[in-house]
């Protein structure tokens, strides 16, 4: 008689969601997981085979950041199509209504922390179609990531945030600074987390290591941020008179992506926390020796 598997089970050494930035279209994302970030990435840029198919238009990419430590593998998808699909997700609704209870979270009546923002799209025929969505921009990909880190069952899981570029790290502490006490407590149930939850580590290096991080230049006031040039359409709704936030979650996004907007200081660019990365000591087979194997 076969035992259960349960008393056999492992937490996998890595298995992690990420979430890739356009180079070519600043304001596209995509969000995935995997058990090694590094060969995903490569996929994705298509110096290896199998990437998805949805980010073959939008090459090149780099990855921002990586959430690992989850206890399984179905456990890293719960997390990706919540953070693919805020507006769906039951774990991500407003739980503190006048005259509700915490229960209400669990239910599809109440109301969404992050609303459906696109509602038509175009077919691959050309004909137009009615499906709610939730916007592609790097920004509201960070604030339903900061607002899963908060809820359960995610919030329980001891879960790391690692990132890799200056401009994820300048919108991790823009939305830091105006709630540092955000993971002191979940979100819905309210109670205690560890006090160095999530753990953050910062590699600007990037996942595969051969990015040239930000040089110290003594007579640039801020950082020059790469990013800094370009705004997403929310940003440029932002300082439009009347305007209306798209969404409840009570932490604000930057308003624009450079440096001095973000707060983000040469002191505190050097104070980036470091750590070890589980994948950053894998070593880094060439990307032609890779597809070469595949082909195989």
């Amino acid at each position: 008689m076969r035992g259960s598997s349960v008393a056999q089970h492992r937490i996998p050494r890595v298995y992690a969601c990420y979430l890739l930035r356009s180079l070519s279209k600043p304001n596209q994302t995509y969000v995935g997981s995997t058990p090694d970030p590094a060969r995903r990435l490569r996929q994705h840029n298509g110096l290896v085979k199998n990437g998805a198919f949805y980010t073959r238009m939008a090459r090149p990419w780099t990855m921002d950041v990586v959430v690992y430590g989850f206890p399984s593998k179905l456990a890293a998808l719960q997390f990706e199509w919540s953070w693919q699909s805020p507006h769906l997700s039951r774990h991500l609704r407003v739980c503190d209504q006048p005259g509700g209870s915490l229960a209400t979270y669990a239910g599809r009546s109440a109301e969404p922390l992050f609303p459906a923002t696109r509602r038509t799209s175009k077919s691959r025929s050309g004909h137009t179609r009615v499906r709610q969505r939730s916007t592609s921009e790097p920004e509201h990909k960070f604030a339903v990531l900061r607002a899963l880190l908060a809820s359960e069952p995610f919030c329980c899981w001891d879960l790391h945030v690692a990132l890799y570029s200056e401009y994820a790290f300048g919108v991790w502490r823009y939305m830091e600074r105006a709630h540092p006490d955000r993971y002191q407590l979940s979100r819905i149930t309210r109670r205690p987390l560890p006090a160095a939850y999530p753990s953050l580590s910062c590699d600007f290096r990037g996942v595969l290591g051969d990015r040239a991080p930000l040089t110290y230049d003594e007579r640039a006031a801020w950082p020059r941020l790469p990013e800094a040039g370009v705004r997403s359409v929310t940003q440029k709704r932002a300082g439009a008179k009347g305007a209306v936030k798209e969404y409840v979650w009570d932490e604000p996004t930057p308003p624009a992506r450079d440096a001095e907007t973000m707060g983000l200081s040469w002191d505190e660019w050097r104070a980036a926390p470091t750590g070890s990365i589980p994948w950053s000591a894998k070593p880094q087979r060439d990307p032609f020796e890779a597809a070469y194997i595949v082909c195989l």
